[in-house]
């Protein structure tokens, strides 16, 4: 097991905006939503970039600077409890998501995707829960980046 892999206790507001920091980019299927309404349980599946990894590796090129990025994705898992109310506003109507940002105003908490889906949920309760790393998957991705490396003509 990596060492690496993150948990994160969500305990209150700041926690909930820390645990969404590390979300953002990661897709979500939709299909692993699992909602219990009598026990106020909300929980849903994220693929992410897994940076944290030390088998990270970076390649870099000599005058432009190119530089190729290679990672594994981990399988992460948000619950949240103490809700009383959720919906889904889904105008995509598709099923792959990608996690962008989070609002909470008051009791109310937004997970807003990219691609036009919000998952809104009202809390009565204290707002409770975690983001768990549950494994890292046997699934590699990479980024690239490019620029000028500076240089001077003595």
């Amino acid at each position: 097991m990596n060492e690496n892999l993150v948990t994160i206790d969500i305990i209150d507001n700041v926690s909930l905006l820390e645990a969404c920091d590390i979300l953002h980019d990661a897709r979500c299927d939709l299909s692993t939503l699992h909602v219990d309404l009598k026990n106020s349980i909300f929980k849903v599946r994220f693929e992410r970039e897994f940076l944290e990894d030390p088998k990270v590796m970076t390649h870099e090129r000599k005058l432009f600077v190119f530089t190729k990025t290679t990672f594994p994705f981990a399988e992460m898992e948000l619950t949240l409890t103490g809700f009383k109310n959720y919906r889904i506003e889904n105008n995509a109507r598709i099923e792959i998501f990608t996690f962008n940002e989070c609002h909470i105003d008051h009791k109310i908490v937004t997970l807003q995707f990219c691609e036009d889906m919000k998952i809104i949920l009202e809390f009565d309760g204290e707002l409770r829960g975690n983001l768990i790393d549950l494994k890292l998957l046997d699934k590699m991705g990479s980024m690239y980046t490019t620029g000028v490396r500076e240089f001077r003509v003595i």
